[in-house]
């Protein structure tokens, strides 16, 4: 599960998170939440989402989504597509969650995304 630690300030109100080693799903949108409150992180913010080697999948939890909506805009950075694992499923249900997500194949990209959001 995400901890205040796996949140990262990388910019004036840009948050970078990587959601790697996570042992459940349920359990990610909680953490996340928290570190929210925990941070007082702002609902203006904009958030880098890495999944890191963690293979998200269909199960989204409501707490993980409603997590997402927090952000003003999220840049997602999209993994590589395996044959038991498409990034752009889990991608479009955050998406559909926080309409200003976009899809980026780097950090550096999405990081220059974000600072003009």
């Amino acid at each position: 599960m995400p901890n205040s630690q796996a949140f990262k300030l990388v910019a004036e109100n840009i948050y970078f998170l990587i959601l790697d080693n996570i042992k459940a799903c349920s359990a990610c949108g909680e953490g996340i939440i928290d570190t929210i409150h925990q941070q007082n992180i702002s609902c203006d913010a904009k958030l880098i989402l890495d999944t890191g080697s963690h293979r998200c999948s269909y199960g989204c939890n409501d707490i993980f989504l409603s997590s997402m909506s927090h952000f003003k805009s999220i840049a997602y950075i999209i993994g590589d597509k395996t044959d038991d694992h498409d990034p752009f499923a889990h991608a479009a249900i955050v998406r559909s969650h926080a309409s200003n997500t976009h899809y980026f194949s780097n950090y550096d990209d999405a990081y220059g995304w974000s600072l003009t959001q």
